[in-house]
């Protein structure tokens, strides 16, 4: 899968923007580099509106793991998604992180307006049916 990463020291922030099918050792790549270039704290911006496919729940703890398998404050984390079933799986991240981190999912509706969940809004037993509800706002 095709992976941008453009790293912004001045901002302190790090885009990451994913296109094409899902597959799990990209995301951990990603994650890797960032602890490597020690930018953990950066705010970090995923971009998963070219992504198709999606995490298993298990894909997703296993991310959690290998993000928290770090010392330093971790800074707040973006999720930009298009796709209903890959908000979903970003607002279960989110409730996932709930104790450790500042997560916001965003989904783009229809014709393109935003829909903002921040971690608080992204409830444990949220539906498809929810979030296309959502999306369609």
């Amino acid at each position: 899968m095709p992976i941008r990463y453009e790293r912004d020291d001045a901002s302190r922030r790090v885009v990451i923007t994913l296109q094409g099918p899902f597959e799990p050792a990209d995301f951990l790549a990603v994650i890797e580099r960032w602890r490597s270039e020690d930018v953990g704290a950066y705010g970090m911006l995923y971009d998963l509106r070219g992504l198709t496919g999606e995490p298993s729940i298990a894909d997703l703890r296993q991310f959690m793991s290998e993000a928290a398998q770090t010392t330093r404050p971790r800074g707040p984390l973006a999720i930009v998604a298009s796709d209903p079933i890959i908000y979903m799986r970003a607002c279960t991240y989110a409730t996932l992180g709930r104790a450790t981190l500042t997560v916001e999912a965003r989904g783009l509706g229809h014709h393109g307006q935003t829909t903002k969940v921040q971690a608080q809004g992204c409830e444990a037993g949220t539906t498809r049916e929810d979030v296309v509800t959502a999306a369609k706002l």
